[in-house]
């Protein structure tokens, strides 16, 4: 969307917040990132197949700003690359919100992540942009 195309010129130069030292806090906060793993028996599903492993990303994160967020989006670090991961909504002042995502098709989650806010859209059409 909007915040995608924004950084879509920065893509190459992408540095994580995560760890960094004297960063300005940002409006978004992530308050945890993690990958759920999950065993499927593929029998029950289609007779015959094979069981499997699938990954999901789990973000949970809090708009500090006095205004609605509209638009967040998130660099994640995993597997030794980093991904974009935009999320599209309404997030109020203060509320968590937690947002399951579905790896790329190039990409299975299984293991830890990493993940930090890139860039905010708030509801007044005014951003955010991580330094």
């Amino acid at each position: 969307m909007f915040l995608s195309s924004m950084l879509a010129a920065a893509a190459g130069t992408l540095a994580l917040a995560t760890g960094a030292p004297n960063l300005p806090a940002g409006p978004v906060n992530v308050t945890s990132c993690n990958v759920i793993t999950a065993n499927a028996d593929g029998g029950a599903v289609i007779p015959a197949s094979a069981p499997y492993q699938y990954g999901d990303l789990r973000i949970s994160f809090v708009n500090q700003a006095p205004l609605a967020a509209t638009d967040v989006l998130f660099a994640v670090r995993y597997n030794g690359q980093t991904q974009i991961v935009e999320d599209v909504g309404t997030f109020s002042t203060g509320a968590t919100v937690t947002r399951d995502f579905l790896p790329p098709s190039f990409l299975r989650y299984n293991g830890a992540a990493q993940c930090s806010v890139e860039a905010v859209l708030f509801s007044d059409g005014s951003s955010w942009k991580a330094v």
